[in-house]
């Protein structure tokens, strides 16, 4: 009579699936599998991190073209996932601020395209925003003696002479040591100072706000209230046409450095 435990000790160890050895190396083979980058946290932790600090530009880009937003709206833009089929994108990095997703069309097939399509979605914005292949991110003050820095001057000292009646006026030195010898040029100021202060205000106003920001800084990609955005604006406001020139002359230098490389 054939012995019960003997069999089935015999049939245990011929099946291979209880043999140990094998039960480990299975479990070390599951542990090898790569994990899917759709579902995997950290790569697409990874590849958002980059996105929000070495790319915030691009995604304020595409919340400008792909969804309307004002550049004022989207200057904080903070990715808050992505998936092979879209991009979200908040308006800030705060919890309750307004998302927005970005379709990739069509669909991306791994991570590993996102680099290559982000690169044709930020010229498809640009193209489509009108938008400068030049950034500027610096601010160039007046400096050395040429006619940039002397209308510079002269515009300011226009400023300090029709933002007060004061200069004009008995007991101030201007006055003291000037006017009083010609009343009349001092009554004559006194007189249209305040309309040439409102046409300053007025004047300068449009060029800083139209003519700075709209045409230029808006075109060049420079963030909205951002130092160098801010520098520039009231820049304009006080000089007028000096500081717009320099802008130019910076942009003009830009091309020609990008027109090199290139060639």
């Amino acid at each position: 009579m054939e012995n019960p435990l003997s069999s089935s000790s015999s049939s245990t160890s011929s099946n291979p699936s209880s043999d140990p050895s094998t039960l480990n190396s299975r479990i070390s083979t599951l542990r090898n599998i790569p994990t899917d980058p759709i579902y995997d946290p950290a790569t697409r932790q990874r590849i958002t991190t980059h996105l929000n600090y070495d790319h915030q530009d691009s995604l304020s880009l595409y919340l400008s073209h792909y969804h309307r937003l004002s550049p004022f709206t989207a200057r904080r833009a903070w990715c808050t996932d992505i998936s092979l089929t879209s991009l979200t994108i908040a308006t800030s990095g705060k919890e309750d601020s307004a998302t927005y997703a970005v379709p990739f069309e069509p669909p991306l097939e791994s991570f590993r395209d996102a680099r290559d399509r982000f690169v044709v979605m930020d010229k498809e914005a640009k193209r489509g925003l009108g938008r400068s292949d030049i950034r500027v991110t610096e601010y160039i003050p007046p400096s050395g003696l040429n006619a940039n820095t002397v209308g510079a001057v002269v515009t300011v000292l226009i400023w300090l002479a029709i933002a007060t009646p004061l200069p004009y006026l008995p007991g101030f030195p201007t006055y003291d040591y000037g006017f009083r010898y010609v009343p009349a040029v001092a009554a004559f100021m006194r007189a249209v100072r305040g309309y040439v202060l409102t046409f300053f205000i007025v004047a300068h106003g449009a060029e800083a706000g139209l003519a700075m920001v709209r045409v230029r800084l808006t075109k060049h990609n420079v963030k909205v209230l951002s130092w160098v955005w801010c520098a520039w604006v009231v820049g304009t406001f006080v000089e007028g046409v000096w500081s717009m020139k320099r802008f130019d002359a910076l942009v003009e230098r830009k091309e020609l450095e990008l027109g090199r490389k290139k060639g």
